[in-house]
């Protein structure tokens, strides 16, 4: 089994196409995979949605349809998902000092990722940032865009 930790920006791509959603899909389609989230994907992905929403860049019908997906997906256990804790937050508070650039969801995404670490995961992700943290975090990264 190969286990994949997925941030929002990667995860998004399976419910609106976009650049990189061929690759993201492939990873998803293999069931040797293991596709790990955050539980805070769940509300990152839906506001994500709902900006496309907002901004046109999806319709109503397209918007409730990813949701839709995301929901089934879910229910179907495609996803194992990992709890923010205090210990997470506390995780994450070090990688921010350690990480100037992250943002507070990226922190949280790499404490969790991290939790994974001898699991030998690949991280994905789009966010340059949060991407270059992992690499120096020692965890394998890949961007679905390149």
């Amino acid at each position: 089994m190969r286990y994949f930790y997925f941030d929002t920006s990667a995860l998004a791509k399976r419910y609106s196409p976009e650049r990189g959603s061929e690759q993201v899909d492939t990873l998803l389609i293999d069931t040797e995979n293991v596709i790990v989230l955050g539980n805070i994907a769940i509300t990152e992905l839906y506001s994500a949605l709902s900006k496309k929403l907002r901004t046109r860049e999806i319709s109503n019908q397209g918007f409730l349809a990813a949701v839709y997906r995301f929901e089934k997906d879910i229910s179907e256990n495609r996803y194992r998902f990992l709890e923010v804790d205090n210990g997470i937050i506390t995780a994450s508070k070090t990688l921010i000092l350690a990480h100037t650039g992250l943002r507070t969801c990226d922190a949280l995404h790499l404490a969790l990722a991290l939790e994974l670490y001898e699991l030998n995961p690949t991280i994905v992700t789009c966010d340059a940032v949060l991407f270059e943290a992992c690499r120096a975090e020692g965890l394998k990264v890949l961007n679905p865009e390149q």
